[in-house]
């Protein structure tokens, strides 16, 4: 049988399953695996709403408003119900071809294997019908965007998100992010499983993950394997020696699915992870109609998600009593958003020397220099927790993506116009991003490519989530996370009634 046949070659091909036997409910036991960003489920809803303005009024004469690391993975169970499931397409622009979809939990996955051609990347058995039914397997260097030079037999000491073969907007998802997909599926491989695969006996596919046995490319005696029907393997970006790297298994053979490693060399198929979670929006939009998703350069974000007209916008100006200094303010929707970064200092830099947690930047501090009051100050979290004035708060995750969205999910409608990195912004809502920079171990950075605003959302004991906006990389503005310790900006939020 196969199955012998398999362990029998453990050893050449590195091709080492970790995982648990029987009926796959136990969590995998997982080795240690080197850096892994495991990224946890953001809030993603609107909380707002413009019922009362509090002491915000619309002036009679205009439209204007006014007022006074090494980690393990997780094994723990985060299932999530195949009922909430939603499935839908995308298209990769550079070659046409469209995959399905489905976002299970906080994360959007291809329900496809990638059939995307480069160098160091086959059909199984040379098979052009193979790589339209199973994708392409690719060698774990072309999987990450690299040659066989650079990855194929030494480290490459890849840090973070990796893209790698992955369209635009989508990435190779690491160890960690495969393993929170295994446990929103209560850790089921049968629920992985498409179904109609003759060995696959108890497959479910509850989720539309719909696994197929793919084979393998193995390089050690240059033809492919695995092919009796029991098996799948997919890369992760997770490196782990000079010559391997891991991955995911889904099989019989071996009781389900789990993290394992194989020879860099050898080829395996690849499913691609979406960089922005479920909940963000930012290149897959929820229809209005159905329970479905849409994905690609062609979809008009406003036929999917009603943004608000920018002709609605009302302008303002805010007074903080603190200190006397003015902002302008927008009203874009339900919020009512400083449309200046704040600027208000409170003596805490001088505790920033005494290692307080609690302090803010500006270029050249102590004071007010053209740099503050251009971009506004740089707060580490808790300092930006606090800043806001009286009347108004700093954002939650759920307020920035609920402004995001107002905005029909463009970012070039967030950015300032008149910056040089940022060619495309338009700036019609009148939010007037402009990119501040941040600060972090004494050194300023970035001014002038791009800006973080913190949300109120604390990630972890180290971490907080922030906004994100760039014009630099194909995730142009998106939540993103930041040590506490960091200098970003504030926009501040005014409270409803």
């Amino acid at each position: 049988m196969k199955p012998l046949f398999v362990f029998s070659v453990v050893s050449s091909i590195l091709l080492v399953a970790c995982g648990s036997s029987g009926d796959g409910n136990n969590a995998v036991t997982q080795p240690e695996i080197g850096d892994n960003n495991f990224e946890g489920l953001l809030e993603s809803s609107s909380s707002l709403d413009m019922g009362g303005n509090g002491d915000v009024f619309v002036s009679s004469s205009s439209n204007a408003l006014m007022s006074s690391s090494s980690v393990n993975i997780s094994s723990a169970n985060i299932e999530v119900s195949p009922e909430s499931v939603v499935r839908g397409v995308m298209t990769d622009s550079r070659d046409g071809k469209t995959y399905k979809i489905v976002s299970i939990g906080s994360q959007i996955w291809m329900a496809e294997n990638l059939n995307y051609e480069v160098k160091d990347s086959y059909c199984y058995n040379n098979s052009v019908d193979s790589c339209a039914k199973y994708g392409r397997l690719y060698t774990w260097a072309a999987a990450v965007g690299k040659s066989e030079e650079e990855c194929g037999q030494k480290k490459c000491g890849l840090i973070g998100e990796v893209r790698g073969v992955c369209p635009k907007g989508w990435h190779l998802p690491d160890s960690s992010e495969w393993d929170e997909l295994y446990s929103a599926m209560g850790r089921k491989p049968y629920a992985m499983q498409a179904k109609d695969v003759a060995e696959w006996i108890n497959a479910t596919d509850a989720y539309g993950f719909s696994v197929l046995p793919a084979g393998s490319f193995l390089y050690v005696n240059d033809s492919f394997g695995l092919d009796d029907g029991t098996w799948a393997w997919f890369w992760s970006s997770t490196e782990g020696t000079d010559v391997s790297a891991y991955g995911w298994y889904v099989a019989v053979l071996a009781g389900g699915a789990g993290v394992s490693f194989g020879s860099k060399r050898n080829g395996n198929s690849v499913r691609c992870l979406s960089s922005l979670d479920a909940g963000e929006n930012g290149s897959l939009f929820v229809s209005s109609s159905s329970n479905d998703l849409m994905s690609s350069s062609s979809v008009n974000n406003s036929n999917v998600i009603p943004a608000v007209s920018p002709e609605s916008v009302v302008m303002g100006v805010m007074t903080d009593s603190r200190d006397g200094m003015t902002y302008k303010t927008v009203t874009i929707g339900s919020q009512t958003w400083m449309a200046e970064n704040l600027r208000y200092y409170d003596g805490a830099y001088s505790y920033c020397y005494n290692n307080s947690s609690k302090c803010s930047y500006c270029f050249d501090d102590p004071g007010y220099d053209y740099d503050c009051a251009k971009y506004g100050r740089l707060y580490t979290w808790r300092a930006a927790m606090d800043a806001c004035p009286s009347g108004w708060h700093l954002p939650s995750n759920d307020e920035w993506n609920a402004l995001y969205s107002a905005m029909g999910n463009s970012p070039y409608v967030m950015q300032a116009k008149g910056v040089a990195k940022w060619p495309d912004a338009t700036d019609a809502y009148g939010f007037s991003a402009l990119p501040a920079g941040h600060y972090y171990s004494g050194g300023f950075s970035f001014v002038g490519v791009n800006v973080d605003f913190w949300s109120a959302s604390e990630y972890n004991s180290i971490y907080a989530n922030s906004w994100y906006l760039s014009a630099s990389e194909a995730r142009i503005s998106y939540l993103d996370k930041n040590a506490t310790d960091y200098g970003v900006s504030v926009r501040c939020v005014q409270n409803t009634i």
